[in-house]
């Protein structure tokens, strides 16, 4: 009797990552904001689905994110102001294609087919992003950053102004708020 070796399953993810071209973030962004998520999902010609996006602009966002904020730069804050500066990163980031973003958003609300792909996308950005801060990368910690994140954003996507003042007060009002509630959680490991 012989036993044939099956190859271990690979998930689509990580097939559709292997065969995916460098995809130009800015400008699909930019498309997205001329004519709006359901005019740009019909217009792009690539190899990915358009409910791919998030995953590869998360991964651009982390990017532009890890490069603001250098670790010899974050070792020296305290764990609420690491998040603080990451965040602000991440929004300073996106600032330059809000109208994609808040576009994207929108359908987001509007089709359950495109919420679970965001919703997954930036829960593994939140992961990330309590890593790189050396915090505990707990999932109760990750939808607690993504609760402060979305609280944010909410104030931060309907303005035209390119001042970060109010997003920058209302950030660390909720993250003052968050660690007060949760300071056990939140708490990097000694």
């Amino acid at each position: 009797m012989t036993t044939t070796k099956t190859a271990p399953k690979q998930t689509p993810t990580r097939q559709c990552h292997k065969r995916t071209p460098k995809l130009d973030i800015p400008a699909l962004l930019d498309l997205v904001s001329q004519n709006g998520w359901k005019n740009f999902s019909c217009l792009i010609d690539l190899p990915i689905a358009a409910n791919t996006l998030p995953l590869h602009t998360c991964a651009w966002l982390t990017a532009r994110m890890n490069a603001a904020c250098p670790p010899d730069q974050l070792a020296a804050l305290s764990p609420k102001d690491r998040l603080f500066d990451l965040l602000l990163a991440r929004l300073e980031a996106m600032e330059p294609h809000k109208t994609a973003f808040h576009l994207l958003a929108e359908s987001v609300r509007r089709t359950p087919a495109l919420a679970y792909p965001f919703y997954k996308a930036q829960i593994e950005a939140m992961r990330g992003l309590l890593t790189r801060a050396g915090m505990p990368q707990t999932t109760r910690n990750s939808y607690l950053l993504l609760g402060v994140y979305h609280y944010v954003l909410l104030d931060w996507t309907p303005t035209t102004t390119s001042s970060h003042d109010k997003t920058m007060a209302k950030l660390d009002q909720v993250l003052t708020k968050t660690f007060r509630l949760f300071e056990t959680e939140l708490s990097p490991p000694v």
